[in-house]
């Protein structure tokens, strides 16, 4: 299998691999400092974190669906600008896909990244947060934590996801 497919299989158990992933390295990972994370604005962290997910939610199901286009290479002039078609949505729509393909690449494996630098507390958080949609005061009782101890966790799991997440376009 070609180590740039991201399968729709993959997509579905995204949730679970960062759940591994973040066990197998939980005895190296720890919280972020509050002195760190107390430098970001982690309501907009979450904020632009939400759009990235909500990007992949929005691609999820359309990712690898049968395309019977072809991509056409475009024409140069002499000064070497495209003479793109205006009309040719066939084009765009392959580009389009292709970039989606890039992207969904690139979020899948900064996820599984950023899943071993996590603790399995923030791993926990993460996937209830962005993938289960449940709310917070759900997520600290099914951690067992208190919630002072879970603003932590949030606040550091978010610190971490950003970072890793903000490149990506």
């Amino acid at each position: 299998m070609n180590n740039f497919v991201i399968t729709f299989d993959m997509l579905l158990n995204l949730p679970k691999e960062l759940l591994k992933k973040s066990a197998e390295y939980n005895d190296y990972s720890e919280l972020l400092k509050k002195d760190i994370f107390l430098n970001y604005d982690c309501k907009k962290l979450k904020q632009d974190i939400n759009e990235k997910f909500d990007h992949y939610k929005k691609i999820k199901y359309l990712h690898k669906l049968p395309n019977s286009f072809t991509i056409k290479s475009p024409t140069f002039d002499l000064i070497g600008k495209s003479k793109k078609n205006i009309s040719d949505r066939v084009g765009d729509s392959v580009a389009n896909n292709v970039d989606e393909e890039i992207w969904i690449y690139d979020f899948y494996n900064c996820l599984l990244v950023v899943a071993s630098k996590l603790t399995n507390q923030e791993s926990r958080y993460l996937v209830d947060t962005f993938f289960g949609n449940k709310p917070e005061n759900v997520i600290f009782e099914k951690l067992g934590i208190c919630k002072n101890t879970f603003l932590n966790v949030k606040k550091s799991c978010l610190v971490k996801l950003w970072l890793e997440l903000q490149n990506l376009d």
